[in-house]
Parts: C-alpha cells; sequence; structure tokens
C-alpha cells in the first residue's frame, strides 16, 4: 500500500542513450520502492537529432520498448508542479513524506560509480524491467536463441572521439575460452557497426551477428549469456552485466571500476590479452561455469 498520495516521482528523461535513460529510471524505481511512492515517467520514445545527424544503424527512438505512463498522469505531474515543493535527484533513502513534494529524477549521471546505490536491488530491477515491456518486445525475446558467449562491439557515434574495444580484444577472448573448455562455444555478437567492421569475428565458426532487433531486446538477450565481453565505456554494455548472473569480461582501461555484485561463484574480470595474471583469473572463473 503506498504510504503518501500527496507525494509523487517523476523521471523526465533526458535526451541520452537507452543505457543512461536506464540509469536515471533505475534510480527512481529504487527511491519508489525505499518510500512507497508512486513513479509516472516522460516518454522512452522520441528524436535522439544526434543518431540522425551520424546516420547510425540505430535511431534511438525506442518506440513500444516499455509499457508509458498514461496521459493523465503526466499531465497531473505537470500541473502538481505548481503547488508543490520540487526536489531533484534526492538520495537512494527514506524521506519525510508529510509535506506536498514532487521528487524529480533527470540526470543519467550523479556520481562516478554509475550504478551507486542500486546493486543491493538488481534482482528487484530486474523484475521491474520485465513488468514494464511492452508485449511485442517479449514476443521477441522468447523467440530468441541465447547462445553460450555473447560481445557487444560498440561503434557508432563511438568512432568519433570515444574508446574503441579492439577487435582483437575479442577475437584473442574467443581463442581462449574455447582453448581451455576444449569447446566450440556459441558466440553472438551485438554491434552497431558495419558488417566490415566486425568481419574477423563473424569468419570465426559458430560465430553469429544478433538479428536486427530492438536495443532492448539486445540488452536482455546478452544479459541471459553465460559469459559477456563488455565494449568499453558503454552503458549499453554495463545494463547487459548488471542485469545478469553471469562472467563479466571487462577491457582492463575501462573507466567504470564495478558493474555488479559478485554474489555466485561468477565474476568480473579485467582482462586484456596481453595480461598472463588476468588471463589466469579468467580461466579459474572459467572452471566453475557448467557449459
Amino acid at each position: 500500500m503506498l504510504l503518501s498520495k500527496t507525494n509523487k516521482v517523476f523521471v523526465k528523461f533526458p535526451k541520452v542513450g537507452l543505457g543512461n535513460m536506464l540509469l536515471v529510471w533505475a534510480r527512481a524505481i529504487v527511491f519508489c520502492k525505499i518510500n512507497q511512492l508512486e513513479l509516472t515517467t516522460s516518454s522512452w520514445c522520441g528524436f535522439r537529432w544526434g543518431a540522425l545527424i551520424r546516420r547510425e544503424s540505430r535511431n534511438r527512438f525506442y518506440y513500444k520498448y516499455f509499457i508509458e505512463s498514461s496521459f493523465i498522469s503526466k499531465l497531473l505531474i505537470n500541473i502538481k508542479k505548481i503547488f508543490s515543493t520540487i526536489i531533484y535527484e534526492p538520495d537512494l533513502k527514506e524521506v519525510d513524506l508529510n509535506n506536498n513534494k514532487i521528487y524529480i529524477f533527470n540526470k543519467n549521471k550523479i556520481h562516478n560509480d554509475l550504478f551507486y546505490g542500486l546493486r543491493d536491488y538488481q534482482s528487484y530491477i530486474k523484475i521491474k524491467i520485465e513488468e514494464k515491456l511492452h508485449y511485442r518486445i517479449k514476443k521477441i525475446i522468447d523467440k530468441e536463441k541465447i547462445s553460450c558467449i555473447s560481445i557487444h562491439v560498440r561503434r557508432g557515434d563511438f568512432k568519433k572521439g570515444n574508446p574503441i574495444t579492439p577487435l582483437s580484444h575479442y577475437l584473442k577472448g574467443i581463442e581462449l575460452i574455447r582453448k581451455h573448455t576444449n569447446k566450440n562455444l556459441s558466440v553472438t555478437i551485438f554491434s552497431d557497426a558495419d558488417l566490415n567492421e566486425i568481419q574477423p569475428l563473424l569468419e570465426i565458426d559458430n560465430v553469429k551477428l544478433a538479428n536486427r532487433n530492438p536495443d532492448i531486446v539486445d540488452i536482455l538477450l546478452m544479459s541471459k549469456s553465460k559469459i559477456i565481453f563488455l565494449s568499453q565505456s558503454s552503458s549499453f554494455s554495463y545494463w547487459a552485466a548488471f542485469l545478469s548472473d553471469s562472467l563479466v569480461i571487462i577491457p582492463s582501461n575501462d573507466w567504470q571500476i564495478k558493474i555488479k555484485e559478485n554474489k555466485n561463484s561468477y565474476k568480473e574480470i579485467r582482462w586484456n590479452e596481453n595480461d598472463f595474471t588476468a588471463s589466469n583469473e579468467l580461466i579459474n572463473s572459467l572452471n566453475k561455469i557448467d557449459f
């Protein structure tokens, strides 16, 4: 039961990519859970002009990814803002609900640790995402086959000024894992790259390119694999890792120190092909996976 009808929580999404939008939304639903408040969001879908100008393969429109808040609830929030105290980006803790307030979340980054305050609620966030999914997204996920290894190769907007994870990172990673397990483990590549940019990966046996699906489908399919290779500095990658119970392989020079809690036998490994110690740690983690 909700403790307060006079206090509301509103997410006003900034014009950012899906991974960053999920960060805003996740903080809001955790705050709502702690304080038993209702959540209203602005629309998930909308034009990202940067993606159109750069002619990216993904338009980032996010149409019918999630069940949207009703028009009436958004209208009431906007009316209520006139008469209420507005608090932006509240801490994720219990607050005084005696006064008439609207708590607004609209920043995708408020801490250098992107998942600060969210890790203890990983299971809850995962459940709420699944509840919020539009039925067309659920139908797509149900039809897809999950590979043992998922690899995210971020290019697109990262080709201009952002760190690019080299293909050698993935090529050597696949080689190491298959050699150690002595299994031709299935691999799916999730990427916004042109085909010629990832052709060396696609030439490997039992490696396939993911079907062209909505971005949220890619995140959730990656999260279901046993091993996930992340793309450096990509919040898209981070969300696949955060929602997973997988072995997560992070490029060693990634700025994000930690993504999820290691509550099971799987781990996060910061790895590159030239780091002998990290390779041994990766091998030790592989020994704990039932392939």
